[in-house]
């Protein structure tokens, strides 16, 4: 028997894990877009020290927003299986009681 006042939306468990895999979709087409527009941005300096130290700070940054992208889509993996493992096991739970409400 579950404590009072302890309940599980499991719509709302999934709304948050459509949420994270939607902004990791977002973050993954902005890099995107952002690496095919500023890719060669040093060069446009003409100095092989500013190309360089700007390569080396792109690729930084390309690669810090992609441990971003892979933590939104562990976020999203984890919520939308918690809401259907909880959704599972209320059905289970009906199940043995007689398809009666678990409380």
């Amino acid at each position: 028997m579950m404590p009072p006042g302890y309940r599980v939306e499991t719509e709302t468990v999934e709304r948050g894990g459509r949420t994270a895999c939607d902004l990791a979709d977002d973050l993954r087409n902005a890099r995107a877009t952002w690496d095919d527009a500023a890719r060669d941005g040093g060069s446009a300096c003409g100095f092989s020290v500013v190309r360089d130290a700007y390569t080396k700070m792109q690729d930084a940054w390309f690669d810090e927003v992609g441990v971003h992208i892979r933590i939104l889509e562990q976020l999203c993996s984890a919520l939308r299986n918690a809401a259907k493992t909880y959704r599972a096991m209320e059905d289970a739970g009906r199940e043995s009681f007689g398809g009666g409400r678990v409380q």
